[in-house]
């Protein structure tokens, strides 16, 4: 196995949970089905899969892929009012004159999480090095605004650790903590609960812990010990 951080920088970032639609309500955290989603499109870009079987190629390779958060991480989640023009797609026309642009767009409250940078930490079980050059490749973490782009790639070694406090995304199995519970897809798209190491007052949200008794440490990565997680 390969175990990699890596920091994604893009301060706007967007991904609506699962029970909402239009007002979109955005999750504090990335999801691993959107991190999978970002990283097949990318492999199809570099043509390393068929355009159809990219995200089949990349769930072969990557068994997880979770977000990290760090003591000193501040997020805060603010709305937004969107415009967007949806009726070319919709209608398969173009409007005709000026007075008509209005018919073809629509206004929406969409939700979006603010902070300087992303971690993701990634397992990865062959063609890493593929892998490393689809991550430079990634555009997008969430919503067609959430751009974004990769500051750094870095291979860490993994071992066992006495500390308990996970940081990482990770299953509901814990034993304690301080963290918020959310469905989500994991990497293969199935719907499942997430223990998220974080805390909120309102719409902020302060870095928490999730406690396991058996953990491996990667660097400042505490992640459970195991595959399902």
């Amino acid at each position: 196995m390969y175990y990699l951080l890596v920091r994604f920088r893009g301060p706007l970032f967007s991904v609506k949970r699962l029970d909402v639609y239009q007002v979109a309500s955005a999750y504090p955290f990335t999801p691993p089905s959107t991190i999978i989603g970002s990283l097949s499109n990318a492999m199809g870009i570099l043509g390393y899969c068929n355009v159809r079987d990219c995200i089949k190629f990349t769930r072969g390779l990557v068994t997880h892929a979770r977000e990290v958060f760090s003591k000193n991480e501040r997020i805060i989640i603010s709305p937004v009012v969107l415009k967007r023009i949806r009726g070319v797609l919709e209608e398969n026309s173009l409007p005709e004159n000026f007075d008509e642009i209005s018919k073809y767009s629509d206004v929406l409250i969409r939700e979006y999480t603010y902070s300087f940078t992303r971690q993701i930490f990634f397992i990865v079980k062959d063609k890493v090095d593929e892998v490393k050059k689809a991550l430079f490749n990634v555009q997008r973490l969430g919503d067609s605004e959430s751009l974004v782009s990769v500051e750094s790639i870095k291979e860490v070694e993994a071992e066992k650790c006495d500390k308990k406090e996970v940081n990482v995304v990770s299953d509901i199995r814990s034993n304690g903590g301080w963290y918020l519970i959310m469905p989500a897809f994991d990497e293969q798209g199935r719907k499942r609960n997430f223990s998220i190491p974080l805390y909120s007052f309102g719409s902020y949200y302060e870095v928490g812990e999730i406690k396991y008794d058996k953990t491996l440490c990667a660097g400042d990565i505490v992640f459970p010990e195991g595959e399902k997680w």
